[in-house]
Order: structure tokens, then sequence, then C-alpha cells
């Protein structure tokens, strides 16, 4: 027959090397603001997406009104979407801001303590 404490130690053992839950540690949020004008003007209203570019992070988002923004975002390189909407011809809304600025966007920024604050100036056409 077996000892207890053998089963006990083996137990103890196997329990200690078992790798934590929860998968990778969050990262760090940071306020990042700034201004955006387009063709020369201050956005009236749209939204700014900082997209991580590790896949493994989320994106935070935040509102532009009046040209100007203040949000959250996650340290590191950032891909930058902005988007803002006005009623077409048809009478529906409808994304404005060239897809260079959004889905196909060519913004980069790294946020960190010193580089937090962007203006950025669009060009509809």
């Amino acid at each position: 027959m077996r000892s207890p404490r053998l089963a006990v130690l083996v137990l103890a053992a196997s329990i200690a090397f078992v790798p934590g839950c929860g998968g990778p540690k969050p990262s760090p949020l940071m306020t990042v603001s700034g201004t955006v004008e387009v063709d020369g003007e201050p956005l009236k209203g749209g939204q700014i997406v900082f997209v991580p570019l590790d896949a493994n992070l989320s994106p935070e988002a935040g509102t532009i009104k009046d040209g100007t923004f203040e949000c959250s975002s996650k340290m590191g390189p950032m891909r930058i979407e902005i988007t803002a909407t006005r009623k077409n011809p048809g009478g529906l809304r409808a994304n404005y801001i060239p897809a260079r600025y959004n889905k196909e966007s060519e913004l980069t920024e790294d946020v960190s303590a010193s580089n937090h604050h962007w203006d950025f100036k669009l060009t509809e056409h």
C-alpha cells in the first residue's frame, strides 16, 4: 500500500506548477487628447479609434466634438482611425472621411507617457 503522505506531496507539487488563469495582463491605459481638422476646419463630430498594432490587444475609442478629443488608449504603437458621418443625398448617414484615415488608415502613433497629444490635419479629397 502506498503512503498517503506521498500522494499529498505529489498533489501539492503538481498544483504548484499549474499556470495561473486569466491570460496576459491588461495593458495600462493612458489619457490621450488632441485636435482633428478636415480641410482646415475643426471636425464638428466624429469618432477616433486607437487600434493596437499588437493583435492581442483590443482597441479603445473616443468621441471627437468641435474638433477636439480626449479618451483612453493603451500604450504602445497604434493605428489611428477617424470617422464622421453626415446625411447623403438619399437621406442616409454615411462616413465621409476618406478610407486612408479609417479602415485603410495611414495614421500611426506610439502612445507613451511623453507622447499622448496630437493634432490631426485631414483632407477630404
